[in-house]
């Protein structure tokens, strides 16, 4: 059995709640940017330079690690998040490309109570190891027809390539990349700010989930003169920035 997550959390998770099954990862960020050629990490390099330096090493890696595992073992287990659109489109995505498989999704996207627990996640990398183990309750079997439905939704995405996917009414669609412009917006400061104050508050309130995202945005309306930075650091992060007055 391989369990399959698209968070290097969750790996991390994963791997100790299920220490006699493999582990395999595909943190590929789908949700984001040019999708015609996913396995090539080089069409995609512009997005995981955006995130971290070093993550377009990172996505080699475990994009070799998991051709390996499926290579020996044809049972895979998937656990994402149906409220998360970087987890929802990895299962659309994960699911056109292990079509012959035997697949078992577990959708973490639910309250879990446990003990002294009742809580409801953002992620599956928020998700301690004791209570992935507990949402094997809702492991699904897929069967043919809905392997032949998540496929052709990734297929769709494919065709439209849009900028950026996100979640309604809990489906994935194609939309462009200013999508959460507005929200983002509504944080940006009159007075001078550090940069991971405002993508904290914003990803404290509103449902967005990826800083690397938000910082992006924020970087582009820098470059159209909506905000000005005060305190310039190498890292967009440690700087500061304010709204430019008119």
């Amino acid at each position: 059995m391989i369990n399959l997550c698209f968070m290097d959390s969750s790996q991390g998770c994963l791997k100790y709640a299920f220490k006699d099954e493999k582990v395999a990862c595909l943190p590929l960020l789908v949700f984001w940017g040019n999708i015609s050629n996913v396995l090539n990490v080089e069409s995609r390099e512009e997005i995981y330079r955006k995130f971290d330096n070093n993550y377009f090493n990172i996505v080699k890696f475990h994009i070799n690690d998991f051709i390996k595992l499926v290579k020996n073992d044809q049972d895979i287990r998937i656990w994402y998040h149906s409220g998360n659109s970087l987890e929802f489109c990895g299962l659309l995505h994960a699911v056109s490309l292990l079509i012959n498989y035997n697949i078992r999704i577990v959708d973490c996207n639910r309250i879990i109570k446990s003990k002294n627990i009742t809580a409801k996640f953002r992620h599956t990398g928020e998700i301690g190891p004791v209570l992935l183990k507990e949402l094997l309750i809702y492991e699904h079997n897929l069967t043919n027809e809905e392997i032949v439905m998540y496929t052709k939704q990734w297929k769709t995405l494919l065709v439209e390539n849009a900028p950026l996917r996100v979640i309604n009414n809990g489906y994935v669609i194609s939309t462009k990349l200013d999508f959460y412009d507005e929200i983002i917006k509504k944080y940006l400061p009159q007075e001078t700010t550090n940069v991971i104050n405002i993508i904290g508050d914003i990803i404290g309130h509103e449902n967005i989930f990826y800083d690397y995202f938000i910082a992006d945005r924020i970087n582009y309306f820098i470059s159209k003169g909506i905000l000005l930075i005060v305190d310039k650091r190498e890292n967009i992060y440690k700087s500061s920035i304010k709204l430019q007055k008119l």
